[in-house]
């Protein structure tokens, strides 16, 4: 059984110096995204359909979600 501190090693989990992460660190970028998606979506949706009140605050979360930066592409590998 390994103990914690080797989770935080550096290096690759297999020591094979060929292996990346970048499909989880994909998985979990597009994971992310989507969530943070729906909650915009749902936000957008309670307030302009069924409380027919959309203000400023509501304009700018859909700015943010749409703009917000993507991961550089030197992380993928």
């Amino acid at each position: 059984m390994s103990n914690s501190s080797d989770l935080w090693a550096a290096g690759p989990p297999s020591g094979n110096p060929y292996e990346t992460r970048s499909g989880s660190l994909i998985a979990c970028y597009v994971v992310t995204l989507l969530i943070a998606g729906a909650a915009v979506g749902a936000r957008l949706y309670t307030r302009g359909r069924i409380q027919h009140v959309l203000g400023s605050e509501d304009w700018t979360v859909l700015v943010a979600w749409v703009g917000h930066p993507s991961p550089p592409c030197h992380w993928l590998g």
